[in-house]
């Protein structure tokens, strides 16, 4: 599910969130290096020149998962975060919710929510 994002600039400042464990991110602000056809780089504090695909910003890492995320800024961060947040919270009301407290007029505006209607 990734979105095509707008190509960086050599020079831009970027956020950058990298995982050291699983209680630990290492965060700042990072700056774009190098930009080519598919590529761009990126070094910050903390972290060594990384390697991003331009279409999607995610991180190269020949084959394994990403060690680190791209954001346009810190807010977009905290708004992404938020967003996970709101979906697991609902996802979970829905999963372990034996009392359906939940009226059909109520269901029915989440359906249509959830429909774009």
């Amino acid at each position: 599910m990734s979105e095509t994002k707008r190509k960086p600039v050599v020079g831009e400042s970027l956020y950058i969130v990298g995982c050291v464990s699983y209680t630990k991110h290492n965060t700042g602000y990072g700056t774009v290096t190098r930009v080519g056809r598919k590529y761009f780089y990126m070094t910050t504090k903390g972290f060594l020149e990384k390697k991003f695909h331009i279409d999607t910003w995610r991180q190269s890492n020949k084959g394994y998962a990403p060690s680190v995320s791209l954001y346009e800024s810190e807010d977009a961060y905290n708004c992404e975060q938020n967003k996970e947040a709101l979906i697991k919270e609902i996802r979970d009301y829905f999963q372990y919710s034996n009392d359906n407290i939940l009226s059909l007029d109520q269901l029915n505006k989440i359906s249509e929510i959830i429909k774009g209607e």
